[in-house]
């Protein structure tokens, strides 16, 4: 098991590739262990400033990643640096319990304790020396009382301060959205990083840079989940957010109508801070709602009221639309999410895994992440499967239990190392409706050089072929080939969307080969 130290470590780490740079490197970057005990971790940030902020906005996930780390639900407070003072216990004992004791980083006093700070006195503390051999061998649990003017910055003394308003993102007593849908729920990664920093965004700043804000992709990809985070952080902020369906917006329009109540409608719509609205596609072709809702736009926009809707295609391709709500969407920022890669279906499964209360082996995880799957509440439903197997059966979360899982899910088993270059070239022939003759030709037609170096990066990343062997098996080509056709796909498919759905569903293909 790692020790405390060495999970808050890993911990930055992982976050270090879930959080966007700018982020990481302002709030979390020279952060430090300095207390652990009773599964609590108390770390030490740079400033007052970073505290507070870490505190409303990354604390839950900072817990997650750090449970499933340490493998065990802990807490996470935050301190800043100590100032100097003369209150220190003299043996030098250790902040975390049971570790070697450390003197203190000399740092600045926290801004917000200034005041009470200028109090203290101006001498130097003395220094700190190491436990003498005579001294216990176990420091005390209740060190002596510190100096009173910085008893609130040390967490041996009392509470850590928190702050008392409401914790943006965070789910409000009776709120109307998904409990379940925040911020610090929602696994990002390079698949969806802009859509969620866009959302975030727009809650710092409702109806000025970004409006309105138009959040599209596939089934199932996180898009419900950014719009519910969004009105959490709306009300977290003391503003009205109203989040309904295309169909809800429709049917209600209905209503109102039938009992001669759209006034009472509109009024609801148009008085609230953020107006949050999924498949607006389901709008194409119905008149009366793409009216009722052009204007509905126009009056929030005037009034600089946020605005945003999800569909499941890039708005231009809504050719049904309403040409005018079209054009209004496209003035807006446009963030996509695509499917998940494999370090975001990791970090989704960490972060679903630990809000369940468990920490999900990083084998286990790594085996489910492997699977290509597109779509994030499939790969939720393998996890809860997988949960109610080990939980019911009374079995262990293992590899083994993980196979038995996805054996029921598709007809293969999570690694195909079996899988031949002569699968890869079929599969990849029959998704680029070509003949094997094409694949394996001469041809340097653009359609064909790209299936053949698909082929190529596929056989050597599913396969245990040599490059000589994948080459001699793809119509006789010399090694130096292979390498190049490999390397240009694997450089392109991460940033390419298109090109990594193409690769994923050829892999789907082979997964359904029988086992040989």
């Amino acid at each position: 098991m790692l020790t405390p130290k060495d999970a808050w470590q890993a911990t930055l780490s992982q976050l270090q590739i879930q959080l966007n740079r700018a982020t990481f490197d302002t709030w979390l970057k020279g952060s430090d262990l300095v207390a652990y005990d009773n599964d609590e971790f108390t770390v030490r940030v740079r400033h007052a400033y970073a505290k507070d902020w870490l505190e409303k906005h990354l604390h839950a996930e900072i817990v997650l990643a750090l449970s499933s780390i340490f493998q065990r639900d802990v807490t996470v407070r935050f301190v800043v640096n100590l100032p100097p003072r003369s209150g220190l216990p003299a043996d030098g004992t250790a902040l975390v319990a049971g570790g070697e004791a450390e003197p203190p980083a000399q740092a600045e006093v926290p801004s917000s304790a200034q005041t009470e700070a200028s109090a203290a006195p101006e001498t130097p503390a003395p220094a700190v020396t190491t436990a003498q051999t005579s001294a216990p061998a176990t420091p005390p649990l209740t060190p002596p009382p510190l100096a009173q003017n910085y008893a609130e910055w040390d967490p041996r003394v009392t509470e850590i301060r928190r702050t008392p308003e409401a914790t943006p993102g965070a789910p409000q007593p009776d709120s109307p959205f998904n409990r379940l849908f925040t911020f610090e729920r929602f696994a990002t990664g390079p698949s969806n990083q802009f859509a969620c920093a866009a959302a975030k965004a727009v809650t710092t700043a409702p109806g000025e840079s970004y409006n309105p804000l138009v959040i599209y992709g596939g089934v199932g990809l996180g898009k419900t989940h950014l719009l519910h985070a969004i009105g959490h952080a709306t009300l977290a902020a003391g503003k009205q957010a109203l989040a309904l369906t295309g169909e809800e917006f429709t049917n209600a329009l209905v209503a109102a109508i039938k009992t001669h109540s759209t006034d009472a409608l509109r009024e609801r719509y148009r008085g609230v801070d953020v107006l949050l609205l999924d498949d607006i596609q389901f709008l194409a072709g119905k008149p009366s709602s793409e009216e009722e809702f052009l204007h509905t736009f126009n009056t929030l926009f005037s009034l600089g009221k946020q605005i945003v809707v999800t569909c499941n295609q890039h708005p231009r391709q809504l050719a049904t639309l309403d040409d005018r709500i079209r054009s209004r969407l496209a003035g807006g920022l446009l963030a996509d999410i695509q499917a998940p890669e494999t370090d975001t279906r990791l970090a989704i499964l960490t972060t679903k895994s630990a809000a369940r209360g468990t920490a999900l082996p990083a084998e286990v995880a790594s085996a489910l992440a492997q699977q290509p799957i597109e779509n994030v509440r499939e790969l939720e439903g393998l996890l809860t499967q997988l949960l109610a197997r080990a939980t019911l059966t009374s079995q262990p979360l293992s590899v083994a239990l993980a196979e038995q899982v996805l054996s029921r899910h598709t007809p293969s088993p999570i690694a195909r190392r079996s899988t031949n270059i002569s699968d890869v070239l079929q599969a990849t022939a029959t998704y680029h409706q070509l003949s094997l003759d094409d694949l394996l030709s001469k041809r340097r037609t653009k359609e064909v050089v790209r299936a053949r170096q698909i082929a190529m990066y596929l056989a050597r990343e599913e396969t245990d072929a040599s490059l000589p062997e994948i080459g001699a098996a793809i119509g006789g080509r010399n090694h130096s080939t292979v390498l190049y056709g490999y390397q240009k796909i694997a450089k392109s498919v991460e940033a390419d969307a298109a090109l990594r759905r193409e690769v994923g569903e050829i892999r789907r293909q082979l997964l359904l080969l029988p086992k040989s």
